[in-house]
């Protein structure tokens, strides 16, 4: 299982970075659309299973462990070398358990972080009405438009939009908090924070993290302009500076985020991505996706094999092995000998000719 999950962790680091360096280029000519659904790369890995693979001949290590007999072997008795190493720290169970404590760790304090920010929205809160399933409400808290929620979705609204925005930035930023409900970016948030934690310690996972939701954020701009058109950008861009600023929560999707804000209005001022780029660069995205899976899916030989040797003496007493190949050869048992081969019969002499 370690060896598993320490393999997984890090192809989905390598897939990670990869997806960081073809995210910019991928957008700029397959558009925002495409670049987001890169990100599926490192989760798609982390839910694949041990590919199966071909069973390999026995490596001379396994030769050496079966004929050995190695529980015979380690019955001698402990040399004072081989207990201090027994007594040593174990740096690689503190090391996990380590890990496994951060994990947990980072998922109570972002439980009760949604916890207290779902209490704090929904108090003084005003219903405006319902969209379907997505309720409607203005909040005292919330600076801007945002949306929350996966089994009861929301959508939240400062208590001054109407001044704030016109009618038609009102629209569209309703249509983009409306968006995330519709394309499921609430519970493809809480995986993202649920893959976070399992890299808590990664930096490369915490940039990779604010990126995709840089791309999330872009990626629904670009559904909204493909609803309202093109000539619309400049009111959306309006919209998307009026709600700048307040407090920023993770569980949320907010209409503007401070560290996305250059970007998106840099994707607002670009060309319409065509039809057909987009269904090439989807294409692209997926043979990309196929690629990296195959690449980083089976693991390591090395890993596999030393897995193997690793059953094959789970249970001995490495303590006691250790204390074999310390000891000098005249302390150690004597293997028997084998039965003397007796000689060859003389040949008898050749007669005279």
């Amino acid at each position: 299982m370690s060896v598993w999950m320490a393999e997984t962790l890090i192809a989905t680091t390598l897939l990670m970075a990869m997806v960081m360096m073809l995210r910019r280029p991928v957008a700029r000519w397959l558009g925002a659309g495409a670049a987001y659904w890169l990100w599926l790369l490192p989760l798609a890995r982390m839910l694949l299973p041990t590919l199966p693979r071909e069973v390999a001949a026995p490596s001379p290590l396994h030769n050496v462990v079966d004929q050995a007999g190695l529980p015979a072997l380690l019955e001698v008795a402990p040399s004072p070398a081989a207990q201090a190493a027994a007594t040593s720290i174990p740096w690689l169970e503190m090391a996990i358990g380590l890990w496994a404590l951060g994990v947990v760790l980072f998922l109570v304090v972002q439980a009760i972080g949604y916890a207290r920010f779902r209490r704090d929205i929904l108090a003084g809160s005003t219903p405006l009405g319902e969209e379907g399933r997505i309720r409607l409400i203005t909040s005292p808290q919330a600076s801007g438009p945002l949306a929350f929620g996966i089994f009861r979705p929301y959508i939240v609204l400062p208590t001054d939009f109407g001044l704030r925005y016109d009618a038609q930035e009102q629209d569209m930023a309703i249509a983009h908090e409306r968006a995330h409900h519709e394309r499921g970016d609430l519970a493809a948030n809480m995986v993202a924070l649920l893959l976070l934690a399992l890299h808590w310690c990664n930096p490369v996972a915490w940039i990779a993290y604010r990126a995709y939701r840089a791309d999330q954020e872009t990626a629904c701009d670009a559904r909204v302009l493909s609803l309202y058109g093109q000539d619309q950008a400049h009111a959306y861009g309006r919209a998307i500076l009026k709600a700048a600023g307040g407090r920023q929560f993770a569980g949320a999707c907010h209409l503007t985020r401070i560290t996305t804000l250059k970007g998106r209005l840099k994707m607002l001022s670009s060309h319409e991505t065509s039809l057909k780029r987009i269904s090439w660069g989807m294409a692209a995205v997926a043979m990309v996706v196929a690629t990296g899976l195959a690449l980083t899916a089976s693991g390591s030989r090395a890993a596999q094999q030393m897995a193997a040797i690793t059953d094959k003496v789970d249970q001995a007493d490495f303590a006691k092995l250790t204390n074999l190949v310390s000891q000098p050869v005249s302390a150690r048992e004597a293997l028997p000998q084998a039965a003397p081969v007796p000689a060859a019969a003389p040949m008898p002499a050749a007669a005279p000719a």
